[in-house]
């Protein structure tokens, strides 16, 4: 199976002060630098916003999700792969 994107929440453990989320972005964007990565989270933080974009993701998407906004996201991301192909 080949993935195109991959959502990403930065609070992965409740109670955790430090949002997991970071360091899977990180991970992901090394082993797989293609990948399209739309990270969200509740905690609408400048600092984790810039911090998951300097992480590796492409978007960051507040929750609650909205099914609108993910497609949305996601249909930008497909137009891009599609350009870059």
């Amino acid at each position: 199976v080949h993935y195109h994107a991959v959502l990403v929440d930065m609070h992965l453990r409740k109670g955790q002060s430090s949002p997991q989320g970071i360091e899977v972005l990180r991970q992901l964007r090394s082993c797989y630098p293609s990948l399209n990565l739309i990270a969200f989270s509740g905690d609408l933080d400048m600092d984790l916003m810039e911090g998951a974009l300097r992480a590796g993701a492409d978007r960051f998407i507040a929750k609650p999700l909205v099914a609108e906004e993910v497609v949305s996201a996601l249909d930008k991301l497909e137009a891009l792969f599609l350009l870059r192909e």
